[in-house]
């Protein structure tokens, strides 16, 4: 029996639950002169919309001036579809949603395919490898690991920017000044415990993740030197 039309597909349905989910974890509308997304409004950032633009073949525009219909269009589109989040039984389609619009959806999905055991080619299939796999791998534990490998992305990042702390301090002339990334070790904490809230997920960080991410943002509001 085929698709009613003019009803919401099962796609629609699972966007409709997850984007407001991940709303609640992004900010507002601002910029940081720390983030290298430059102005956002709710997690869409102006590279957001001139891709969309290009696609669609749209007249460049501001993400200052963003409507809300575009910003669904485009979270649509370049996060939750291209990572195949429809394809994942929920809280997984969240889950990996709020991760794809945080760092990519390639990435994301990456993660999630290393964890489950299967190619990680960064695209997920309707009935494909992944989704087998997932299923198999139990879709509950898949989410508990892949908020652990989001939460090790962020603390990549930030010794990353430590060490390149570091090499401008003895080549000041020759780099410029690193973005200190441990500004947002607090924020990319909490939304990967708001996240599992979210969904309804027992989960917490580990004890020696948890320890470095509270004292790097210490340290940073401290006004502390990157170690």
């Amino acid at each position: 029996m085929s698709q009613d039309p003019s009803l919401p597909s099962p796609a629609d349905l699972a966007f409709g639950r997850c984007l407001p989910l991940t709303d609640r974890l992004e900010g507002g509308k601002g910029k940081d002169t720390n983030d290298n997304g430059g102005y956002t409004v709710t997690g869409c950032i102006q590279s957001d919309l001139d891709e969309y633009n290009k696609i669609h073949g749209l007249a460049p525009s501001l993400i200052e001036k963003i409507t809300e219909p575009i910003r669904r269009a485009i979270f649509r589109e370049l996060y939750f579809d291209r990572a195949g989040c429809a394809f994942l039984q929920a809280p997984l389609d969240f889950i990996l949603y709020q991760f794809a619009v945080n760092k990519y959806p390639s990435f994301a999905v990456k993660e999630l395919q290393k964890i489950v055991g299967a190619k990680a080619d960064g695209q997920i299939s309707e009935n494909g490898e992944t989704v087998t796999k997932c299923a198999n791998f139990g879709f509950q534990k898949a989410c508990l690991l892949l908020l652990n490998s989001q939460l090790s992305l962020y603390v990549e990042i930030i010794r990353a920017s430590n060490s390149a702390f570091h090499a401008w301090l003895g080549a000041h002339d020759d780099l410029e000044k690193p973005h200190d990334q441990r500004e947002f070790a607090d924020g990319w904490l909490n939304r990967c415990i708001n996240a599992a809230s979210l969904a309804d997920l027992t989960w917490t960080p580990g004890p020696s993740t948890l320890a470095f991410l509270n004292q790097q943002h210490e340290n940073f509001k401290a006004g502390i030197p990157p170690a």
